[in-house]
């Protein structure tokens, strides 16, 4: 159960940081690897937010520069393809995410792999497309929730040690069906508030607990507080980034 937080200060606050010209605040939690990213930048009139998680198979690829390097790879890549592609989000999302991955392939042929959520916002909507298990969830004014066009890709561990089955690179994969590369897609008005978070989390908090602290915590608090909780319990074993977009309150 989450404890009573609301009058405990949050340690560590430089842990976060908050821009307003994008409405929202991350944290980004070290852990064993370093090979999370949270990243803002514009291209033309689109403002764009990609959260990323990196991963390698120490067996092959020792440490952890290759993971980096492959989330770091799609971040510099993923954004501008993407606002290349025509027709419809479906198409565009798709065509991207093949494209990206090949392109990582031939910088990393093998054990190393990302996945990834990125935000790309206009003045009349969010466009929402994920590629494996970053977590998405959305508010509907009560609690948060994981919106259907998000699927749950993730794997027990250490059976499948990139703990998910969709992802961009590890080519040793690829003909497996089982891991074929898709993204997941959908779109929502500037309005909504959106919270993001890698894989890291789910060794210290569940969504319900996330939202009995949305039931605890005001909304300039929400971030604040989830970090509070996760350095209280003590039980992070992998890097954790976690992003709140809540326009409203810009």
């Amino acid at each position: 159960m989450v404890g009573n937080t609301s009058n405990s200060p949050c340690p560590n606050l430089f842990f976060m940081k908050l821009l307003t010209q994008f409405g929202i605040a991350y944290v980004e939690i070290p852990g064993p690897r370093g090979q999370d990213i949270v990243d803002t930048r514009q291209i033309g009139t689109v403002r764009i937010i990609g959260v990323l998680d990196g991963w390698n198979n120490e067996q092959f690829l020792p440490g952890n520069e290759s993971g980096r390097k492959a989330a770091e790879f799609v971040l510099a890549n993923f954004p501008k393809e993407y606002l290349m592609q025509k027709g419809s989000l479906r198409k565009r999302a798709q065509k991207t995410t093949e494209i990206v991955d090949l392109q990582l392939l031939r910088q990393i042929p093998a054990h190393a792999s990302c996945v990834a959520t990125f935000l790309f916002i206009s003045k009349t909507l969010v466009e929402i497309v994920s590629v494996g298990d970053v977590h998405v969830f959305l508010w509907d004014g009560q609690v948060w929730y994981i919106p259907k066009e998000i699927g749950d890709y993730s794997l027990p561990y250490p059976e499948y040690p990139s703990d998910g089955r969709i992802f961009f690179g590890r080519g040793e994969l690829k003909g497996n069906p089982f891991y074929a590369i898709k993204a997941d897609f959908l779109t929502c008005p500037p309005s909504a508030p959106i919270l993001i978070a890698t894989d890291g989390i789910d060794d210290v908090l569940s969504l319900e607990d996330i939202n009995t602290i949305a039931q605890i915590a005001p909304e300039d608090k929400l971030l604040e507080t989830i970090l509070y909780e996760i350095q209280k319990r003590g039980t992070q074993k992998d890097d954790i980034s976690i992003l709140l977009r809540w326009p409203l309150a810009q």
